[in-house]
């Protein structure tokens, strides 16, 4: 067993618009360290975020709150790791799309930055890009470009908003 909390420094960023926002954000880190100490390392934890935990309490002083914690950084893809993320997506239930690698590539290329994330939102925005935009070569180069449209419109900004 695992104890995961995701994205907690957005959710401190909250507390921290609340008043006494500072304090309420220690109390809170406190009481989360409280909870790691009494259990030992039975269970691990993960605290993860988009945003750095360690550069948010440096930021606001708190940096005693976590220091029993390991940062640990977890970088983009190399290209054929995230090629092959890609690979597994499209052959994974409940689709079976065949993905060229110079599809894949394309992809990569679009999304910039070739984490697991914006790899899943790309593919996911080629697999439901409608019939009538996809090439008659479907999944090809010329798609991506739709499917990356698509993921700038305003339905999806919700994904990149923080």
């Amino acid at each position: 067993m695992m104890i995961a909390v995701d994205e907690l420094p957005v959710f401190l960023s909250k507390l921290l618009a609340e008043s006494d926002g500072v304090e309420r954000v220690r109390r809170m880190l406190d009481w989360l360290r409280s909870i790691r100490q009494a259990c030992g390392t039975s269970p691990p934890w993960l605290l993860c975020g988009s945003i750095g935990l360690d550069s948010f309490v440096d930021r606001h002083s708190l940096s005693s709150t976590i220091n029993e914690l390991q940062p640990q950084t977890i970088g983009a893809f190399d290209e054929e790791t995230a090629v092959q993320c890609l690979h597994r997506l499209a052959n994974s239930a409940p689709y079976t799309l065949h993905l060229t690698a110079d599809v894949a590539r394309e992809m990569i290329q679009r999304v910039g930055w070739p984490i697991p994330y914006y790899l899943q939102l790309m593919f996911h925005a080629l697999v439901e890009l409608p019939q009538a935009q996809r090439s008659q070569s479907y999944p090809a180069v010329a798609d991506i470009e739709a499917a990356y449209q698509t993921l700038l419109g305003p339905h999806h900004r919700s994904h990149f908003a923080h």
